[in-house]
């Protein structure tokens, strides 16, 4: 039986050496070769907005850069406010956070009936007294604000000098809300002294030194 050529067989190993051989250096020089200095992307220090995801010593810091829609309706309506009045209309949880940040310096007309909220009543309350004790008033920072506010204001009415007018547009919006007064002082109306004019005074002066030096010239 005759044996196959060598020949052949060598040859045939020898191509598929070779085409292995391309293939493994085509798969190399497919292959990135990794560089050995860290890119900005693998490390997180590089990079300084990456280095602080929360900072928690701003309560009000998000890592939204754009508002909510929101969140920017809330911002308009307390800057609004005063002007254009809007609480009944809101939904809770946005009527709380326009009454955390409504000004404590809005007229009364606008938010002595409309605003109820002991939070905003409490603000407007220490940002006028230092000392506030709310036990004297029945818990209610909203009656001891317009009793104190109403007592203030008599107190320091002076007649024929104050005009009346203030207390007058404050007793329909502070009235609801007030259950006792304690008055400490009333002022008495102040009346300024009538002076004579300075002629009548240097005609008196003349006179009384006219009768000085009569009474001399009699002694002598």
């Amino acid at each position: 039986m005759a044996e196959p050529p060598l020949t052949e067989h060598n040859g045939t190993d020898q191509n598929d050496d070779e085409k292995g051989s391309i293939k493994s250096q085509n798969s190399q020089k497919g292959k990135k070769i990794p560089s050995p200095v860290p890119s900005a992307k693998d490390d997180a220090a590089a990079d300084a907005r990456n280095m602080r995801r929360i900072i928690a010593e701003d309560p009000d810091w998000s890592l939204a850069t754009v508002p909510l829609l929101s969140e920017l309706c809330v911002t308009h309506i307390v800057d609004e406010f005063q002007d254009h009045p809007k609480l009944d209309e809101l939904l809770p949880k946005y009527k709380t956070k326009v009454l955390e940040k409504i000004s404590t310096d809005i007229p009364l007309p606008v938010v002595a009936h409309l605003v109820s909220d002991e939070g905003y009543w409490k603000r407007r309350c220490k940002a006028r007294w230092d000392i506030c004790d709310v036990s004297k008033y029945g818990g209610s920072w909203k009656r001891m604000f317009f009793e104190r506010h109403l007592e203030n204001i008599v107190g320091h009415f002076v007649p024929e000098s104050t005009d009346p007018a203030e207390v007058e547009a404050l007793l329909p919006l502070a009235a609801p809300y007030i259950k006792k007064l304690n008055i400490k002082q009333l002022l008495p109306p102040v009346k300024e002294e009538q002076m004579r004019p300075l002629e009548d005074m240097s005609d008196a002066g003349s006179d009384s030194g006219e009768i000085g030096r009569a009474s001399c010239r009699e002694r002598v």
